[in-house]
């Protein structure tokens, strides 16, 4: 009886988490993990970009996601920038849990290139 009620209190907060971010954004979410990417509802990224650039800013993993064409080695990239938001919930055991990150992203149209700088880390309380 106690896993049962533990279990439904774990995901009534759990779905509490995501429609709290899902109502203070007006964009574009992608849940991944424990985490919401949020993308400008007016983004000129396509769904699938915007999939690949939001797996790329959760991994854990620092590596290039870069192929490089013979256009860009030649003339340079052509860069497409946007703002993204990133909310990853429960992240530290005491209040605030949540934490809130701004990216700067610049994908590059003619190639695979994505580049991802960091603006602002803030805690923010949305879980309980």
């Amino acid at each position: 009886m106690k896993k049962i009620i533990f279990i439904s209190a774990f995901l009534m907060i759990f779905s509490m988490c995501f429609s709290v971010s899902a109502m203070e954004s007006d964009g574009i979410v992608i849940n991944i993990e424990n985490a919401n990417v949020i993308f400008d509802a007016n983004s000129q990224w396509t769904f699938q970009e915007q999939q690949v650039i939001a797996q790329k800013i959760t991994s854990e993993e620092n590596e290039p996601f870069a192929t490089y064409g013979l256009t860009c080695t030649l003339f340079g990239h052509k860069y497409t920038l946007e703002t993204v938001q990133v909310i990853t919930h429960n992240v530290y055991g005491e209040e605030p849990k949540c934490l809130k990150e701004v990216y700067n992203v610049s994908t590059c149209s003619r190639c695979d290139y994505i580049e991802e700088e960091l603006l602002s880390t803030v805690r923010i309380s949305c879980c309980p």
